[in-house]
């Protein structure tokens, strides 16, 4: 990339920030071609709906939908189909949840980890429910990364788990980041089911490249549009009777794949009323 885009993008944020989010979108467009011919790098796996917290920026605040938690064999499915392919992409249990509320996330990234050892499998949690038992055994069974988002007022879980941190294995805390949240964030729209930040007049007719980058699975084992789509609209299928690389590069992912890859939103319903901005560098 031009090293003087970044002033470029600048200027333009001056005149109008839609101008740069246009200009940003065209670069990111350039990482990608049509037809689409690669596997996506990363897995988001949403093992449960439940949330202990109700962020006022989240799609958990704005829509409701039944409390459900992935069975062992539809995660054990999805993670064979991946292993099958000898996939060593990213795998995370999370999409708009919270993964320590399952109770069986331990045994989850183990079998993750032994199936897919080449992969990074990591969790994203709000910190609430995390004490040094739990924090060791997700090590112990396989877990990469923990990144711990902390909206709590004060940064109570932070305060809480940072002398936690500092008593581990040197190793064990550079697999964990602690970053301070708040609870009154102004995020994405999450394709409707939020408020989101009203900057720019929808659709806003971008590029995205969520459908070409991360394969999104709802608890039900539903393969879905990207990790905004909270109420699962667009589904492509259903790992206990799909195959998760098929649909991939099957026929109606690679439509979706077209209209975004030339900004055309206003064609997906869904799509239509995001403003999910990538912020690409």
């Amino acid at each position: 990339m031009n090293k003087l885009f970044p002033y470029a993008i600048k200027i333009a944020n001056l005149i109008s920030p839609l101008l740069a989010i246009k200009m940003k979108s065209f670069v990111k467009r350039q990482e990608f071609s049509l037809p689409y011919e690669h596997l996506f790098d990363n897995v988001c796996i949403e093992i449960t709906t439940k949330c202990n917290y109700k962020c006022s920026f989240c799609a958990q605040s704005f829509a409701s939908r039944e409390e459900n938690f992935m069975t062992e064999d539809v995660f054990r499915t999805i993670i064979d189909q991946l292993a099958e392919k000898n996939y060593s992409g990213g795998i995370g249990f999370q999409v708009i949840n919270e993964p320590l509320c399952h109770d069986k996330l331990e045994s989850f990234i183990n079998y993750a980890s032994k199936k897919c050892p080449e992969s990074k499998l990591h969790i994203i949690s709000n910190g609430a429910l995390l004490k040094k038992d739990r924090l060791l055994k997700l090590f112990e069974n396989g877990l990469s990364n923990a990144y711990i988002n902390d909206y709590s007022k004060g940064h109570k879980v932070i305060k809480r788990l940072s002398p936690i941190i500092e008593s581990l294995e040197p190793e064990l805390q550079n697999k964990i980041e602690l970053h301070k949240r708040s609870n009154d964030e102004v995020l994405s729209s999450h394709g409707g089911n939020a408020n989101g930040a009203g900057k720019f007049k929808l659709p806003l007719n971008a590029f995205c490249s969520f459908p070409f980058e991360r394969l999104v699975i709802n608890s039900y084992g539903d393969i879905i549009i990207c990790c905004s789509d909270y109420l699962s609209d667009v589904k492509f299928g259903n790992v206990m009777h799909d195959n998760v690389v098929d649909k991939w590069y099957g026929n109606k992912f690679n439509h979706i794949r077209k209209l975004l890859y030339h900004g055309k939103r206003d064609k997906i319903n869904i799509c239509k009323k995001c403003d999910e901005i990538h912020e690409f560098f």
